[in-house]
């Protein structure tokens, strides 16, 4: 005679009697269940699609069915003397902080919204709805802005509009440029990477570019220090403070 409901709540509540429950039922509907123990089964990576970066930005948005925005912003550089050298791009639009890579690195830059968004600041620099959207929102008015416009299609969209460079001393530029170079720093420090220790430089007045070896840490360097006047002296600051022991100040 069962005198709790206690006990056989918390026994169906289990995961003994539910891993039961589910074999059962398994077992009914015609499928074998799997053996509690057994190994985990390992995932199976697929293996990354390699990309032809020899392959022009053009022919990779050929493929591309998405809204694709500020082509005309878009650079290709190529090397005049080999044929078979990758062709490299770069964005100049505003906000993009100069992206650049091959057709792969540019392909992904301008399908994504970073860009798109910054086409669209471009565009309609007084609408300040356009950093409020977002990414879902973003792509939408994009795709209704590209239907509108008919350069949604692959083959509407206006390639004719990126600037061909055939110059080898630009195309050597950024080919050599390292993987951390950024347009703020070679602004900054006439160097677009930090991949090389670099010196002091006398010219610039920002802290921020002097390595922390040859910053003037010292607080009391006299030549910093030299034209600072001071209020009250050594002499009357201990005698104040004398007079506080002694009692002798009201």
């Amino acid at each position: 005679e069962l005198k709790s409901v206690i006990p056989l709540k918390a026994h169906v509540e289990g995961n003994k009697h539910i891993r039961k429950s589910l074999a059962f039922k398994q077992r009914t509907l015609g499928y074998e269940p799997e053996p509690v123990n057994q190994p985990k089964k390992k995932k199976i990576i697929a293996p990354k699609q390699k990309i032809d970066c020899s392959l022009p930005l053009k022919d990779r948005l050929l493929d591309f069915e998405g809204p694709i925005l500020g082509l005309n912003y878009i650079t290709e550089f190529t090397d005049p003397t080999d044929y078979r050298a990758v062709p490299l791009y770069t964005c100049k639009m505003e906000g993009c902080k100069s992206a650049w890579g091959n057709s792969d690195d540019m392909f992904n830059h301008i399908k994504k919204d970073k860009h798109i968004r910054n086409y669209f600041n471009m565009k309609y620099p007084d609408d300040t709805r356009v950093n409020s959207l977002n990414k879902n929102e973003l792509m939408k008015f994009a795709l209704e802005h590209t239907l509108k416009e008919n350069i949604f299609s692959p083959a509407q969209r206006p390639y004719d509009t990126m600037i061909q460079v055939p110059d080898l001393e630009r195309y050597k530029e950024i080919e050599n440029r390292p993987r951390d170079w950024s347009e703020k720093r070679q602004k900054l420090t006439g160097r677009g990477s930090n991949s090389t220790p670099f010196a002091p430089s006398s010219s610039s007045s920002n802290a921020n570019l002097t390595p922390i070896g040859y910053k003037d840490r010292g607080i009391f360097n006299e030549e910093k220090w030299k034209d600072v006047k001071t209020t009250v002296t050594v002499d009357e600051s201990v005698l104040e403070r004398q007079e506080i022991i002694d009692g002798k100040v009201q």
